[in-house]
């Protein structure tokens, strides 16, 4: 049977590897699924790992229905699903660090990860952006974006973390190096629940696996499920076509990196016109809440992506 070790924040001087329960069951549930597909899953850091005999010090493994603690497991893939500020660096940092494959290829993980570089390579799919340093050069630039508020973030990151929508006029000094400055793109019309939302596609090699709308809790923008955003799954006749044809526009640049597992999240304006706002190399595998089988067909699709590699 095939080893895999999932590399993330797990700490071995407590019972279980995650300080969260709903991380600890969803790494079980994916366990045992990976089981059925003929995969061991170990779940460690990749500072455990020993290059020379490849294999892990120490690692978790769910197995008899409980975590337990391993040691000296060979594996043969590394798939990184940590929770980093900066993915892109510790994806390349892991890579030099170890002698295995890993997921995803570094190209399509620094795409990905710098949202300055997104734009430049789909400037025709993602709202208008400028990178600035500081505060001067955030003002040079404001007159080319002609909507009354914007969209602040940094350049690298997830989770929404730091991000702002602001309008022109309220902005105030204290601008950080390597800050995106972007169009605000009204979402609140398309679908019918008037809130701030996009449109996230899970893609596996090149086909939408799944897609579902994440919707902001009401008075913010940001709509990351870590801070309180809502879930609904859309089955595949209801992404609308302009948003389809313009995820295989990014998908046909990505095809070379071979198997590669992304989303891509949409919004859609006021006109009904799909704009590319971000990727993200590191889907989230945690609020499946009544959507159970759909999580379990992905899981069971990344495995086979996984077992491509080994």
């Amino acid at each position: 049977m095939d080893s895999v070790f999932v590399d993330a924040r797990v700490k071995f001087h407590r019972s279980l590897p995650f300080a969260k329960k709903r991380r600890n069951e969803t790494f079980a549930i994916m366990s045992q699924l990976a089981e059925k597909c003929d995969l061991n899953l170990f779940i460690s850091r990749h500072d455990f790992y020993n290059k020379r005999t490849r294999c892990l010090k120490k690692a978790w493994e769910y197995k008899d229905n409980r975590w337990q603690i391993t040691k000296k497991n060979k594996v043969g893939l590394c798939y990184y699903h940590g929770l980093t500020k900066n993915i892109n660096l510790e994806v390349r940092k892991i890579s030099k660090r170890i002698n295995l494959p890993i997921l995803n290829n570094l190209e399509l993980e620094r795409i990905c990860d710098d949202k300055f570089l997104t734009h430049n390579i789909f400037p025709d799919l993602v709202p208008k952006t400028f990178l600035v340093n500081d505060h001067f050069e955030m003002h040079r630039l404001l007159h080319f974006i002609k909507t009354e508020k914007i969209v602040l973030k940094p350049r690298d990151g997830s989770f929404g973390r730091n991000v702002l929508v602001i309008r022109k006029r309220d902005l105030t000094n204290g601008i950080k190096r390597n800050t995106i400055i972007q169009e605000f793109i009204d979402s609140r019309s398309f679908f019918d629940i008037k809130r701030p939302k996009d449109m996230r596609l899970v893609i596996l090699n090149g086909k939408i696996d799944h897609a579902y709308l994440r919707i902001a809790r009401p008075g913010s923008y940001v709509a990351n499920m870590i801070v309180g955003a809502k879930k609904i799954y859309l089955s595949r006749d209801s992404i609308p076509s302009s948003v389809i044809r313009r995820a295989k526009v990014v998908d046909k640049l990505f095809e070379h990196y071979g198997p590669r597992v992304y989303t891509t999240d949409f919004i859609i304006d006021q006109s009904n016109k799909p704009w590319l706002v971000e990727l993200n190399s590191k889907p989230g595998m945690l609020f499946y809440d009544g959507a159970e089988k759909i999580r379990n067909k992905y899981f069971y699709n990344l495995f086979n992506i996984l077992k491509s590699l080994l």
